[in-house]
């Protein structure tokens, strides 16, 4: 199997329709194309998602020299990323379509010039439903 430049020997697939990975938000949906488990990403050892939104793997993420490590934290995917200035871990979801941050964030930059703004948000998920208060 071909992925992202790296070839990859004795993977186990799961065939789904196009419909299960299809995520309903309201008005809105994405589909998700693929899914690669975690057994996948450690057998390429390396891989990089480049500024336009393509995936490498294997050979050809070593040539291209640039990126962010990535390890994981029991089976979630983590990347040290640079925020205010400040070194931090954060959790990598390859399933989501936006990026969430979570209150231990707010609370650490609340006192930053940020320019926050309180706003409503309601997220969808496999339970469900839930609208909270939220700062952008």
């Amino acid at each position: 199997m071909q992925v992202g430049g790296a070839t990859l020997h004795n993977v186990v697939v799961l065939i789904l329709d196009d419909a299960n990975l299809k995520i309903s938000l309201g008005d809105q949906s994405y589909q998700i194309n693929a899914i690669l488990g975690y057994p996948v990403f450690q057998a390429m050892r390396v891989i990089t998602f480049t500024r336009s939104g393509e995936f490498e793997a294997g050979k050809a993420a070593y040539r291209s020299g640039s990126g962010t490590p990535m390890y994981m934290r029991r089976l979630v995917p983590v990347v040290n990323l640079r925020a205010n200035g400040v070194a931090l871990p954060f959790t990598l979801d390859t399933g989501a379509s936006g990026t969430d941050l979570s209150v231990r964030y707010y609370e650490r930059f609340k006192d930053s010039d940020l320019s926050w703004k309180q706003d409503e948000d309601e997220s969808f998920g496999a339970g469900g439903s839930i609208q909270r208060k939220i700062y952008k």
